[in-house]
């Protein structure tokens, strides 16, 4: 499956909301998320433009391998999740992959708002309270295959949504170069632009 995303920083979040309200998109769900990124023990995967991370959603969890962006506009790339039935196997499988010389990077915590439209049920919109960075609104569609009209669709939807400038680079990244973060293992991860 490929995930085809494009992601905004808000500079004005009140007008951004009024837009999506008036292009009726509603609600659906808000939850608070914990993303724990690891860095591979063979490879850097700020060189090879990969993620591994679990997610925590309540006392739910999901792995999540995201492999190289493909292009230059927006991020296409591979993604494969496996639900955790609990945060417990999260717990284990951290344990798992340290023991396997994997190395925890860093955690970002966010408050995310999925938002839907009736008459596109296969774009998700996420409002993104990033905790560090502020707000962001991330577009996405899942695609079997790279196909250049759902790539187009965002980009046609974020014209519309007046969001100006793609932000290319990952929550992660925008984090570690952004200085300020003391808990952050930079040595064991060092993200590609």
């Amino acid at each position: 499956m490929l995930e085809v995303e494009m992601k905004f920083k808000l500079p004005d979040p009140k007008a951004t909301w009024q837009r999506l309200q008036d292009l009726e998109f509603t609600a659906l769900s808000k939850q608070e998320e914990q993303d724990d990124y690891f860095n591979a023990p063979d490879r850097d995967f700020s060189q090879t433009d990969e993620a591994l991370r679990i997610r925590h959603v309540g006392t739910k969890a999901i792995l999540t391998y995201k492999g190289p962006k493909q292009g230059e506009r927006g991020k296409v790339r591979t993604e494969i999740e496996v639900p955790l039935s609990c945060d417990h196997a999260a717990e284990s499988l951290s344990q798992i992959l340290t023991n396997l010389g994997y190395r925890p990077v860093h955690t970002v915590s966010k408050v995310r708002t999925l938002l839907r439209n009736v008459h596109e049920p296969e774009l998700e919109v996420a409002w993104d309270d990033v905790q560090g960075l502020g707000i962001y609104l991330e577009l996405e569609i899942k695609a079997d295959e790279q196909e250049e009209h759902v790539l187009q669709r965002l980009q046609a939807l974020a014209k519309e949504l007046r969001l100006g400038e793609e932000e290319r680079r990952s929550y992660l990244d925008l984090l570690l170069r952004g200085g300020g973060v003391s808990d952050v293992n930079a040595s064991a991860y060092s993200p590609a632009r």
